[in-house]
């Protein structure tokens, strides 16, 4: 019987800690700044520095990536 009573209490608080973990982030998603910048990382591999066309490759025609670099920081 006190097993199961500290089996219990222990499951119970292990939910009430992760219900307030979920509550935490949910008010951390709704509290961002429309302020701060979006980021976008591209992550290339064996792409050099000369290997897109808006970098001036005469070979390799990228069309969307040098759009994208034309209208951004």
């Amino acid at each position: 019987m006190i097993y199961s009573k500290m089996n219990f209490d222990k499951q119970k608080s292990i939910r009430i800690v992760f219900l307030l973990f979920v509550i935490q982030l949910s008010f951390h998603a709704f509290a961002q700044d429309i302020n701060h910048p979006n980021i976008v990382l591209i992550l290339a591999d064996d792409q050099g520095y000369g290997d897109l066309g808006v970098t001036g490759n005469p070979h390799v025609k990228t069309p969307v990536i040098d759009k994208f670099a034309t209208e951004n920081i």
